[in-house]
């Protein structure tokens, strides 16, 4: 599964970014003290671009100047380190960045919680996005503190109630994201972050944030990818008739979602990598040999790169249905005609190919498929 790390936060008071003939970023690494810092573009599907600026770091310190033409989102990275920081949205203004320390980390379990990073000056788009980081920072610190607490006892009503703590943590956090939003519709920095939230937002949610966008902020580039998602989304929803696809078979055929003839039908999104799919994978051939005989038939989805260990997998783990994949990753076709951005990822067709449940596992996947075909 894909996990996408901010290691940024925004705080502190804003610098002046008036009559600045061109841009410069100040900044100081806890993590790294010395090697080199790049400032690299952000391309529209956020994908890295062109380095336009390198720095040497000498005691934890560097910097990037240069100049750009309207707004560039970038981000910076270290040698040797996986700490960043994205995105900057670059303007001709003067900036400061601070990198915090690392949050101790054994196996799974955070031992400390670091310390945040910062981000502070910038131009207009800069300062309009400084909240939604903060707000990002504060979520992946409590997390951190709240996990600390959770793995220091085994009292299960202890736990449950760090559960809940968090739980009403992100829910505040969500509220005042709703507040950035509303007080600022028509900025590229709410396009963007409505964009970047985009990948854990259902529909309705997603819909409603778009409606909440103004006519800028919808025409930019991550408003349209927006649309594009939402339009993804609708043509994926319970009642939808799925859009057919075409794979590659372990065995080197063809086959088709739609050429697939049976009562129910389940598309299996999974990988050979995705550790939750494949701990999953005992109930659903459970589910398989108790209904594949009234009815059921399965088509497994691989986001897999690696053939090899596709097919180890499918064997591995007894997964006698059908099978597909392009081998290409989380680019596959499929997975982006489906709006697929995580895994395990389900969903239950009926005889005429309509979607008529998602994501349903273990216990519920067995309900429905009794409900359906008992």
């Amino acid at each position: 599964m894909r996990n996408i790390l901010f290691i940024v936060a925004v705080s502190g008071s804003l610098l002046a970014a008036c009559n600045q003939t061109g841009f410069t970023v100040n900044g100081t690494n806890e993590r790294v003290t010395e090697g080199k810092a790049y400032l690299i573009t952000l391309l529209n599907d956020f994908s890295k671009g062109d380095t336009i600026a390198t720095s040497p770091i000498v005691e934890g310190a560097f910097t990037f100047t240069g100049k750009v033409e309207g707004v560039q989102p970038a981000m910076i990275t270290f040698e040797g380190s996986q700490s960043a920081v994205r995105p900057i949205f670059l303007e001709n203004a003067v900036f400061a960045v601070n990198i915090g320390k690392s949050p101790s980390i054994e196996g799974r379990t955070v031992k400390a919680p670091g310390t945040p990073s910062s981000v502070t000056g910038g131009g207009p788009v800069q300062q309009v996005y400084s909240p939604y980081f903060d707000l990002q920072q504060a979520g992946g610190l409590k997390s951190n503190e709240l996990q600390m607490a959770y793995f220091s006892t085994e009292d299960p009503a202890a736990r449950d109630s760090i559960r809940q703590l968090l739980a009403q943590f992100q829910q505040g956090l969500d509220a005042k994201e709703q507040e950035l939003i509303a007080a600022n519709p028509d900025s590229y920095a709410t396009a963007f972050q409505v964009f970047i939230k985009s990948q854990q937002d259902n529909l309705e949610q997603l819909k409603e944030k778009l409606g909440q966008l103004g006519e800028n902020a919808r025409a930019s580039n991550f408003g349209q990818l927006i649309a594009k998602r939402v339009q993804t989304l609708e043509s994926v929803a319970i009642g939808q008739v799925a859009p057919d696809f075409k794979l590659a078979t372990p065995e080197g055929d063809t086959l088709s979602l739609h050429g697939i003839t049976a009562k129910v039908k389940l598309i299996d999104f999974w990988a050979s990598w995705c550790g939750p799919c494949r701990a999953e994978n005992p109930n659903v051939v459970a589910a398989y040999a108790e209904y594949h005989p009234k009815g059921l038939e399965i088509l497994g989805v691989s986001l897999d790169s690696d053939r090899d260990k596709w097919i180890e997998a499918i064997a591995k783990d007894n997964l006698t249905w059908k099978h597909g994949s392009d081998l290409q990753f989380w680019s596959a076709a499929p997975a982006k005609l489906y709006g697929v951005n995580s895994i395990p990822h389900t969903l239950l067709l009926d005889a005429e190919n309509r979607i008529i449940a998602k994501n349903l596992r273990g216990d519920a996947l067995k309900a429905k498929l009794a409900e359906l075909l008992d």
